[in-house]
C-alpha cells in the first residue's frame, strides 16, 4: 500500500513541475500578412486606388485591386474601404492564423451629381474658380453667358473643370453685374452664377515721374483719377493725408517735399461710391507706385510650394492651420484644407501627386516628439494618408542628436525626396517604396575637412538643373554637393573666393547671404556681406563681382529673363526694404530704391518672364504678400 502510495506523489510531483514549466513560457502573438481584395459586387472586377483602412493603418489597392497588410496580430480587426462611386465599406473581423487573403465586394452608388461650388459674389472682374465634379455618369455644362467660359464642357464620372469669368469695367454707375452657367447630367441640373460687384478702379495718376510723384508743373502734388464717381477720398502713407477734389472722378493730394525720394510708397487709397450703392475702393485694387497689388491672408505663413510653372502656389499657414492653393497671377483661394496640425514647409510630390507638410512647425518643450514627422496629404481630399517619421541613427546620438526634426523637403520627377533635418543632415525619402527613409551614402563616406570640422552643417538643399538630383551647400566649407536621387551615386566641390572682393581679406570666409541655382544655366548667383558673384559650372570661374552688396542682411533670387530677352537678372532685397535690380549681361543697374522703412522682408519669388516678384512678409497674425510689376525697368528696344 505504501508503495503504491509512493508512486502516485511521485507522478504527481512530475506532473505538477511539467505543467508549471508550460506555464512559465512567454506568450509569443500570432502574426499574419493579409492581402485584401476590393472588387465590384456586381462584375467581380477589380477596383484599383481604394482607400483599404485596418484600425488606423491606411493603404491604396494597386491596379489588380489587392493590398498587403504585413504583420497583422492575430485577433479582431476593423476594416473600412472607401472607393469613388462606391458605397462606403465597415465590418469588424476576425484574423485567425493561417489566414492569407479577405475579400470585399463593393456596392456601387446610385446615380448621383454633385458640385463644390456655390454662387459667387465678387469684386473681382476677372476670376477663376475650381469646380469639383461628382458623379457617376456623363454631365455637361451649359452656359449662355458670354462672360464665362470653361476649360472643359464635358465630362464622365468626377472631374475638375474651371470656370473663369471676365467683364469689363463699368463707369455708368452699375453696382453689379452676372452671369449665370448649368451643370447637367441625366438625373439632375444644378444651376450657378457669378454676381460681380463693380469695384472703383483707379484710372491714371498724374505727376509722377519713374516711382516718385510729382506733378508735370512741379509742384508737390499728386492727381489721381477714378472709374466711377467717389466722395470721401484718403491717401496713406506712414501717415494720413486729406485729398482736394477736382470733379466726381479725380482728385488731387499733397507729398510733403521732404518725403520724395526715388520710391515714394503710398500705402493704400481709400474712396466710397458717391452713388450710395455702398462699394469701396480697395486696398489691392490700387495701382500706383511702388506696390502693384497687396494681398493680406489670416494665419502667418509656415511654408511655400510654388509649381514649377509658377501658375500657383500651396501654402501653408498657422493661426489658423490650412493649406491653401492659390494663382499666383490674382492671388485667388483656389482651394482650402483645414489641419488638425500646425504646417510647416511643404513640397508636392511629383511622382504621386501627394503634398508632403513638415508636421508641427511651432514646435515646443511639452511636444519634442512631432517634430520629426511629415504628413503626406492628398491635395484632392485633403485627407492625411500617413505620417512619416526619421528617427536618429547611431551617427546622430553620437553627434547628440537624439530627435532630427525635419526644416525642409525637396522632390525630384521620379519620386525620390530629399529631407533637411536639424539643418545638418539629410534623409531621403523613397516614395516609391512606401515612403522609405534612407540615408544617401554619397554623404555618408567622411568628407574632411568638410564634414569633420562643421559636423554636416548644411546651409540649403535643392533640386538641379534637370529636376533629377538634388544640390547640398555644406555651410562652413562653401562645398556644393551634387546628389543622384538613387542614394549612392554623388560628386563635390569646394569653390574658392571670389576676384576682385572689396574685402578680399574675408572672402567667403564671412557669412553666406544668398546662393541661387539658375534654372537653366550652370550659374550660381552668391552674396557675402562684402560681395556678390556669379560663379560658372562650366568654367569653373567666377565672373566680376557686380557691386558690394548695399545692407548686411539679404535675400536674392535670380530673374531668368527679361520681358524683351534673355538676360540674366537680381533682385536683392534686405530686410528692411532696400532693392536692387541689376542686369547681370550689361553690369546695369536697372533699378535701386529704399521700398518702406516699414517693411520687413522675409523672402520673396521671381518669375521666368522677369514681369514680377512676389514679396512676403509675416505680421504678428497675417501674411501680406506684395506684387511688384517689374516690366517697368526694361524698355524694348
Amino acid at each position: 500500500m505504501r508503495s503504491r502510495l509512493f508512486i502516485f506523489v511521485a507522478f504527481a510531483s512530475v506532473f505538477l513541475a511539467l505543467s508549471c514549466r508550460e506555464k512559465e513560457q512567454p506568450f509569443v502573438s500570432k502574426k499574419v500578412d493579409l492581402t485584401v481584395t476590393v472588387s465590384d459586387g456586381k462584375s467581380s472586377s477589380p477596383i484599383p486606388l481604394a482607400e483599404v483602412t485596418i484600425d488606423y493603418e491606411h493603404m491604396l489597392t494597386g491596379q489588380d485591386g489587392t493590398c498587403i497588410f504585413e504583420k497583422l496580430l492575430v485577433g479582431h480587426h476593423t476594416i473600412s474601404v472607401k472607393a469613388h462611386d462606391y458605397e462606403d465599406y465597415t465590418e469588424s473581423f476576425v484574423v485567425e492564423e493561417g489566414m492569407t487573403v479577405f475579400p470585399v465586394r463593393l456596392t456601387t452608388l446610385p446615380p448621383y451629381l454633385e458640385v463644390d461650388f456655390e454662387s459667387i459674389s465678387t469684386l473681382s472682374l476677372k476670376g477663376t474658380k475650381e469646380i469639383q465634379i461628382r458623379s457617376n455618369s456623363d454631365w455637361k455644362v451649359v452656359s449662355d453667358s458670354p462672360e464665362i467660359s470653361f476649360n472643359k464642357t464635358s465630362g464622365h464620372g468626377s472631374g475638375t473643370f474651371l470656370a473663369t469669368w471676365s467683364f469689363l469695367p463699368d463707369s455708368t454707375g452699375l453696382d453689379y453685374k452676372e452671369a449665370f452657367f448649368s451643370v447637367r447630367n441625366a438625373y439632375d441640373t444644378l444651376d450657378f452664377g457669378v454676381r460681380v460687384a463693380m469695384p472703383i478702379l483707379i484710372t491714371g495718376v498724374e505727376g509722377r515721374s519713374n516711382n516718385f510723384v510729382k506733378d508735370p508743373n512741379g509742384q508737390d502734388s499728386c492727381i489721381i483719377h477714378f472709374s466711377r464717381k467717389v466722395k470721401d477720398v484718403k491717401v496713406f502713407t506712414s501717415w494720413e493725408i486729406e485729398a482736394d477734389r477736382l470733379d466726381d472722378y479725380s482728385v488731387s493730394f499733397p507729398i510733403p517735399a521732404s518725403m520724395l525720394c526715388r520710391a515714394y510708397p503710398l500705402n493704400w487709397v481709400r474712396a466710397s461710391s458717391a452713388n450710395g450703392d455702398g462699394v469701396e475702393l480697395r486696398s489691392d485694387d490700387v495701382k500706383i507706385p511702388f506696390y502693384d497689388k497687396l494681398v493680406i491672408f489670416d494665419g502667418v505663413n509656415a511654408g511655400l510650394y510654388l509649381y514649377p510653372d509658377r501658375k500657383t502656389l500651396w501654402m501653408a499657414t498657422i493661426g489658423p492651420d490650412k493649406l491653401r492653393k492659390i494663382d499666383t497671377r490674382s492671388f485667388e483661394v483656389l482651394k482650402e484644407i483645414d489641419l488638425d496640425f500646425h504646417p510647416g514647409p511643404l513640397a508636392l510630390n511629383p511622382h504621386n501627386g501627394m503634398l508632403y507638410v513638415i508636421d508641427n512647425h511651432l514646435v515646443t518643450d511639452e511636444t519634442p516628439e512631432v517634430a520629426k514627422t511629415i504628413r503626406v496629404v492628398n491635395p484632392n481630399t485633403g485627407r492625411v494618408m500617413k505620417r512619416i517619421t526619421i528617427e536618429p541613427d547611431e551617427e546622430d546620438i553620437r553627434y547628440n542628436y537624439t530627435s532630427i526634426s525635419p526644416y525642409k523637403v525637396v522632390f525630384a520627377e521620379n519620386g525620390m525626396g530629399a529631407v533637411l533635418v536639424s539643418r545638418n543632415r539629410i534623409r531621403l525619402i523613397d516614395s516609391r517604396d512606401g515612403d522609405r527613409v534612407i540615408k544617401h551614402q554619397y554623404l555618408d563616406q567622411g568628407f574632411e575637412p568638410d564634414f569633420e570640422d562643421s559636423e554636416h552643417h548644411i546651409r540649403d538643399i535643392m533640386l538641379d538643373n534637370a529636376g533629377k538630383g538634388f544640390l547640398a551647400l555644406i555651410l562652413n566649407s562653401y562645398s556644393f554637393f551634387n546628389l543622384d536621387p538613387d542614394g549612392v551615386n554623388g560628386s563635390h566641390f569646394k569653390l574658392p573666393n571670389p576676384p576682385g572682393d572689396p574685402e578680399e581679406e574675408y572672402g567667403f570666409h564671412g557669412h553666406l547671404w544668398i546662393y541661387k541655382q539658375h534654372r537653366e544655366k550652370p550659374l550660381f548667383y552668391l552674396v557675402t556681406p562684402y560681395s556678390e558673384a556669379l560663379y560658372d559650372r562650366s568654367s569653373n570661374a567666377y565672373s566680376d563681382p557686380f557691386i558690394r552688396v548695399p545692407g548686411w542682411n539679404s535675400v536674392g533670387d535670380f530673374c531668368y529673363g527679361t520681358p524683351f530677352g534673355d538676360d540674366v537678372c537680381t533682385f536683392l532685397f534686405n530686410r528692411n526694404g532696400f532693392l536692387l535690380v541689376q542686369d547681370h549681361t550689361t553690369k546695369e543697374i536697372k533699378y535701386d530704391c529704399n521700398i518702406h522703412s516699414d517693411l520687413f522682408v522675409e523672402d520673396f519669388v521671381s518669375f521666368y518672364e522677369g514681369d514680377r516678384v512676389i514679396v512676403y512678409e509675416n505680421m504678428v497674425d497675417k501674411t501680406y504678400f506684395t506684387v511688384l510689376n517689374t516690366s517697368r525697368f526694361w524698355t524694348k528696344d
